[in-house]
């Protein structure tokens, strides 16, 4: 993802490839809250095990046990892959209900739109050891 990651993955003798991966081509999203608005979470990328989703999806049940009186929200989780299947069987276990939203991959556009009218974007980096 960037050039940190060599470091991180001790990763320093070994010839490494890095691109970023994420690459706006708009400004940076200025939202201003509106109480009254959904509380929407959105986590986007492959389907993945490496990507961690299954935590993503795990702490939002968490977030919403410890807030009780958090009642309009939603993850938004965008993106295809082998793990979708698998990853709502964990909203279901986990009682979600329609407070887990599944979207498959979308265009640039649409995702940047979506974007914009979240309240957070949600970013897991998960740390990999290389044996």
């Amino acid at each position: 993802m960037n050039k940190s990651v060599q470091k991180e993955m001790h990763l320093n003798d070994i010839p490494v490839t890095w691109m970023p991966s994420v690459a706006m081509h708009r400004p940076a999203f200025v939202k201003s809250h509106d109480d009254k608005a959904k509380f929407t979470i959105i986590s986007a990328g492959r389907l993945v095990p490496l990507k961690g989703f299954d935590l993503t999806i795990r702490a939002f049940a968490h977030f919403l046990e410890c807030n009780p009186h958090v009642t309009d929200t939603e993850l938004m989780i965008i993106g295809s892959g082998p793990e979708k299947s698998t990853l709502k069987e964990i909203a279901g276990n986990e009682k979600l209900g329609d407070k887990v939203k599944f979207i498959d991959w979308i265009e640039r556009d649409t995702l940047l739109e979506l974007y914009s009218k979240a309240s957070v974007f949600y970013f897991l980096r998960t740390k990999v050891q290389v044996w």
